[in-house]
């Protein structure tokens, strides 16, 4: 195997045939990710003769001052990888990196496969299943069919209590950051209840903005469902290929006790199913590696029969020792931390 610098637009090309293809590997996302001061600075093409094995785009990012590269759901691979193909992909990168006078670190990518020399990232929470929505093309009764008997229930009740009252699902078109401002209100509210910190606003507002220069019907997109005319809950959604990516989503308490979140996520995916988004992503659940996500993974698996297995995101070294350092320093912050709490 060997491994060459591509630009991103013949990253498009060789990937032009893919069924399927992330978004975050998209011109979208390398627009975005710019706006964020995590600019594109490598693309990659691993091959064996004439056959592409496998592409990955890579976005610049610092942990304490440490620069890495980071392939956000990538390397995109062409077949099913096995242990040996990505170990050999690795070292074929590493190689490369090492001849380019490289002042990386190390490199985040996804990797199926666990291996000694792959690292949990610290301060990160990654994931190796997911769960994902068949839209049934639109069919909304089809879809509830596909569904388990947890799902069927909670969306039957769901919708009980919405019918009592005035909602609707709208598709929202924001025209200035002030815009969002409502749906971050819920946002903050959703943070402070599960307890977890929010990006700051404009965050969320450079988002909604991406479009894929190339392709107009890729990007993000927000949703929200709205109950006597004000939002409760929200979706923010990233659209690439046939498939769609639930990215964030956010309720209020009012939208919770009538169940308008599980309303918004079904009929969401199954509204882009009609476009020919066909599967929606609800971006992550627990496994054994990752028990932090069990509360929403329960919540995540109404929506499918079972999960889906996906590529786990790991660190790998380019710079042991570097590497080392930084990893000693996280250690000593969660327990100082622990101490203080």
């Amino acid at each position: 195997m060997q491994v060459e610098q591509i630009s991103h637009n013949e990253l498009r090309t060789i990937t032009s045939g893919l069924a399927d293809f992330p978004f975050e590997q998209s011109g979208a996302y390398v627009d975005f990710s710019t706006t964020q001061g995590h600019p594109l600075v490598l693309c990659t093409r691993w091959y064996k003769g004439n056959k592409t094995i496998a592409v990955a785009a890579f976005f610049r990012y610092e942990i304490r001052s440490v620069p890495f590269l980071w392939a956000r759901h990538g390397p995109i691979w062409f077949s099913a990888s096995d242990p040996s193909q990505e170990e050999e992909m690795r070292k074929c990168l590493k190689t490369f990196m090492n001849n380019q006078k490289n002042p990386y670190a190390f490199v985040r990518l996804d990797q199926t496969y666990i291996h000694a020399e792959l690292f949990t990232p610290p301060g990160l929470v990654t994931y190796d299943r997911t769960v994902i929505i068949d839209g049934a093309g639109g069919d909304q009764t089809l879809a509830l069919e596909k569904l388990p008997k947890s799902g069927k229930r909670m969306l039957t009740k769901a919708r009980k209590q919405l019918d009592e009252l005035q909602w609707e699902i709208r598709r929202e078109e924001l025209v200035t950051p002030e815009d969002f401002q409502p749906f971050y209100s819920i946002l903050e509210e959703t943070a402070q209840r599960d307890g977890f910190s929010a990006h700051p606003r404009d965050y969320y507002w450079d988002l909604c903005q991406s479009k894929d220069p190339n392709e107009g019907s890729y990007g993000c997109r927000l949703y929200s469902l709205h109950i006597e005319g004000q939002p409760v809950c929200w979706d923010l959604v990233a659209l690439n290929k046939t498939s769609a990516s639930l990215l964030y989503g956010a309720s209020s308490e009012e939208g919770r006790e009538v169940g308008a979140p599980s309303i918004l996520d079904f009929q969401l995916s199954c509204l882009l199913a009609e476009e020919g988004f066909l599967t929606s992503d609800m971006m992550g659940i627990h496994s054994p590696l990752t028990p932090e996500l069990y509360s929403v993974g329960r919540y995540k698996l109404k929506f499918a029969q079972t999960y889906t297995d996906v590529p786990r995101s790991w660190d790998y070294p380019l710079k042991p020792a570097i590497y080392r350092a930084l990893r000693g320093a996280y250690s000593l912050r969660s327990k100082l931390m622990s101490i203080k709490s």
